[in-house]
């Protein structure tokens, strides 16, 4: 995970909003992590096409969506589940939000 976050240009937040045709559109509300000069085609209040579902019946899904990118595509996502990313060992999203600032602060 370290190496990851270490890796990406940056790191975005989206949280998921219903729209009206029942698509969850990912909505970025924040960035984790952007190194300086990183080219990112998204900012805070966009959706990311990529990363909007339908949903499926009886499929689990997230509530939030942290989104890697290098260069100015998106490359990787995990799904969050309350404020519990399992991919990640089931850490809080705090967690993962201070091993972001740490990497941007090295």
């Amino acid at each position: 995970m370290d190496e990851q976050i270490k890796q990406a240009d940056a790191i975005a937040l989206a949280t998921y909003q219903k729209a009206a045709d029942g698509r969850m559109r990912a909505i970025i509300t924040e960035f984790l992590k952007k190194k300086p000069g990183a080219e990112v085609k998204y900012h805070v209040g966009d959706e990311d096409p990529f990363a909007s579902y339908y949903p499926k019946p009886r499929a689990r899904h997230g509530n939030k969506i942290i989104i890697f990118f290098t260069g100015p595509s998106d490359t990787m996502s995990l799904a969050v589940y309350g404020d519990r990313i399992p991919s990640y060992g089931d850490i809080t999203l705090e967690e993962f939000k201070n091993k972001c600032k740490e990497s941007s602060d090295s």
